[in-house]
């Protein structure tokens, strides 16, 4: 079995991402998904929001985003109709 080393939609290497540039803060995030840092803030608690790493304590630590799983995320959310059921 031999395994595709292409890059995939989401790769670093198509979305031009440096180490530097792939985990950004709620700020960041909020521009990449066009909503604001409090909805994001709020969807880490009720979920239903894009994964995110928390670094550090439950309460204080420094909460940041992989902009590869923020871009999935809103591709999962893609819709061709205002009728359709979200998965």
């Amino acid at each position: 079995m031999t395994t595709d080393n292409s890059p995939t939609a989401h790769s670093p290497q198509l979305l031009n991402l440096s180490d530097a540039d792939r985990y950004v803060e709620t700020p960041k995030a909020a521009k990449i998904t066009k909503y604001t840092q409090g909805t994001l803030n709020k969807l880490r608690v009720t979920g239903g929001g894009p994964p995110f790493i928390r670094l550090g304590g439950k309460k204080r630590g420094k909460v940041i985003y992989d902009t590869l799983d923020l871009h999935a995320w809103m591709q999962s959310r893609k819709r061709t109709s205002t009728s359709e059921i979200a998965a």
